[in-house]
């Protein structure tokens, strides 16, 4: 799942970008793009471009309660919105702010230009918002492949436990003919178990992706 990152008088994009993407990359989501603001009609026109490629928009900075800061601007959008905006006011221990805008599916979640106060504003709330209301998963393993070699052995073992009968002389010829068929027996039998495996482990990965 995307999300894009508005950067509005923020001076620690770097860090704040990659903090983010090591918080939400191991649910699935990744950063489709980010951009910077530094006046209320720049700060706007990013966002309405952002919300109409996204369903989750993150801005970062300018929250100093002043006439052209993030929270007096997001106020006006608020008051716009006719009750199909909901919002609410996180505040951390510190007495810092950030707040998250909701309206229908999408988000908007402002935060300070503070790495600490953002990484503790993640962990406490976001995060677990985001993963419960867009059904993101808690990690991002990958499905492990089969282990063919293991699976070959394993069924070496299984054939070696079968019953086997005394051969006299006369059917060494029938002996040496059943271990050729074994030795083909075995690869061809590994190939197909593997191939199951792997065909039911993409089945799986296309119904969970």
């Amino acid at each position: 799942m995307d999300y894009e990152i508005i950067f509005y008088h923020s001076g620690s994009t770097s860090v704040l970008e990659q903090l983010l993407h090591k918080e939400l990359s191991p649910s699935g989501m990744k950063a489709a793009a980010s951009a910077a603001a530094f006046t209320p009609k720049k700060l706007v026109l990013l966002l309405s471009a952002s919300l109409s490629r996204c369903d989750v928009v993150f801005i970062i900075g300018g929250l100093d309660g002043g006439k052209a800061s993030t929270d007096t601007i997001l106020s006006a959008v608020l008051s716009a919105g006719e009750g199909g905006i909901s919002s609410d006011k996180l505040i951390d221990e510190s007495g810092a702010e950030a707040y998250i805008l909701r309206a229908a599916k999408q988000k908007i979640i402002v935060l300070p230009d503070d790495s600490e106060v953002v990484n503790e504003m993640l962990q406490s709330r976001i995060k677990d918002e985001l993963k419960r209301d867009y059904a993101l998963s808690g990690n991002n393993s990958a499905v492990s492949r089969p282990d063919v070699e293991a699976i070959a052995q394993e069924l070496d073992k299984e054939l070696s436990k079968t019953s086997r009968v005394r051969v006299t002389f006369e059917n060494e010829y029938a002996k040496k003919e059943a271990r050729s068929l074994k030795k083909l027996l075995i690869p061809t039998v590994m190939f197909a178990v593997a191939g199951v495996v792997l065909a039911c482990l993409a089945v799986v990965a296309f119904f969970t992706a």
